[in-house]
């Protein structure tokens, strides 16, 4: 994302649409060339997203009716690449970590200097470094178990990641021939007993209904894994008890997920345009 930052300086480019074209290709096609030079040689790394999206272009002709939109997008993204600049100095910027903090207190008119943040300690400093960068000049290191905040925060991000790891592998491409070939979750994702269900409904409740504020959460540009995992436990918690859920045919469950997802991202899209 930092790297083609260097869009922002022309503002007839649609730097929030390339940025989540090129996240989402890197996310779902997994291109080793290309995730491998990372952070080494940044105009090698425009070079070879210009190839891969050439390369993808060609390849999705074999099911336009899928993959017609996205070839769309990718030739979008080869012209907008081709008007980087040839050589891009980065130096990676942690406080991208407080965008959607910020947002937060904006939005419920909380003043920086009003919030003693507690930030978990990693030993380099390069989050609270970030942190007093951003404003947060009363920012501190704690350990985990000096904090219970902290620990609440541990648990509640790592089920989190957990969750989005497990969308992530399901809808992964396993092979090239899947590449052109729609994927859902797995009906696995139903076969819920009903503790899981029950806990699923608090989490939907935990993550959308509890303190309604805008940017409680917040993903950044790229969003498809959150919003799934959202509409999925938006899904779960729409039936009122565990024996109406079973009732329900799971066989149907992944493709109505994936038309709301699809809904909600075609909606997304155009505010990124």
């Amino acid at each position: 994302m930092q790297i083609l930052f260097e869009l922002q300086e022309d503002t007839r480019l649609s730097f929030r649409s390339l940025v989540y074209s090129v996240t989402k290709s890197l996310i779902m096609y997994k291109p080793k060339e290309i995730l491998s030079g990372i952070g080494k040689n940044e105009t090698d790394f425009l070079n070879l997203l210009v190839n891969f999206f050439e390369k993808r272009i060609e390849e999705n002709q074999s099911n336009l009716q899928l993959k017609g939109r996205e070839s769309c997008a990718f030739m979008q993204n080869i012209i907008l690449l081709n008007n980087l600049k040839s050589e891009i100095n980065i130096n990676w910027n942690y406080e991208f970590s407080f965008i959607g903090f910020m947002k937060y207190l904006n939005e419920l008119s909380i003043k920086k200097d009003k919030v003693e943040l507690f930030i978990d300690k990693e030993g380099n400093e390069l989050t609270l470094n970030a942190a007093e960068n951003s404003g947060f000049t009363s920012a501190k290191e704690l350990l985990s178990d000096e904090s219970v905040g902290i620990r609440m925060s541990d648990m509640i991000s790592g089920i989190i990641t957990k969750i989005l790891k497990s969308i992530r592998k399901d809808l992964d491409y396993q092979t090239p021939d899947e590449f052109v070939t729609k994927k859902l979750l797995n009906t696995r994702w139903f076969d819920l007993s009903e503790d899981q269900f029950v806990l699923y409904k608090k989490l939907f409740k935990l993550f959308s209904q509890l303190n309604e504020v805008y940017y409680k959460s917040f993903t950044g540009i790229y969003v498809d894994d959150f919003i799934i995992l959202i509409y999925f436990l938006g899904y779960i918690d729409s039936f009122k008890s565990y024996s109406d859920f079973v009732k329900c045919n799971t066989n149907n469950m992944p493709e109505r997920i994936n038309s709301i997802v699809h809904a909600k991202l075609e909606d997304y899209f155009k505010e990124i345009i």
